[in-house]
């Protein structure tokens, strides 16, 4: 015989703590995704700053060069589902992947290029992309798998 009564604000409190743990579980993509966005502005600052490309429409373009939406938030949304996929599947299957989306980048360049939302100088070649984001989502893998490696708790 129980002779302690719970209280309804127990329960709502221990609903809170589960809803802390995903969050926590999702804070582990956090530093990836602050490094997916330094990576991108970097990459694109010194590719513009080249005269290489440029973003013809762009959020506060008397300030930024580059595209900060782009920057600052597709690329760590983007992070984040890759690196939710990452963990999925096998490291070779990731590898694959890496190889798949830059296979795919050029396209979706030419494609935003005939939006209007990115240009090309004439000395860009296509493969650059493809390189490019090849080399770019393997350095955001490792630094994610290098940092959670750091971070276990074993």
């Amino acid at each position: 015989m129980s002779i302690v009564k719970h209280w309804k604000k127990l329960k709502w409190q221990s609903l809170h703590l589960k809803r802390f743990h995903l969050n926590n579980k999702m804070s582990s993509f956090v530093p990836a995704m602050i490094f997916s966005s330094f990576l991108g502005t970097c990459a694109d600052f010194i590719l513009i700053k080249n005269g290489l490309y440029s973003f013809p429409v762009r959020p506060f373009p008397m300030i930024f060069t580059v595209n900060i939406f782009f920057t600052l938030c597709f690329l760590p949304a983007a992070t984040l589902g890759f690196l939710m996929y990452a963990q999925q599947v096998t490291p070779k299957i990731c590898w694959l992947t890496i190889i798949a989306v830059a296979a795919v980048m050029p396209f979706v360049e030419e494609t935003t290029e005939k939006w209007g939302w990115f240009i090309h100088s004439n000395d860009w070649k296509h493969i650059y992309s493809f390189f490019g984001y090849m080399v770019y989502l393997s350095f955001v893998w490792m630094f994610h798998r290098w940092y959670k490696h750091l971070n276990r708790s074993d």
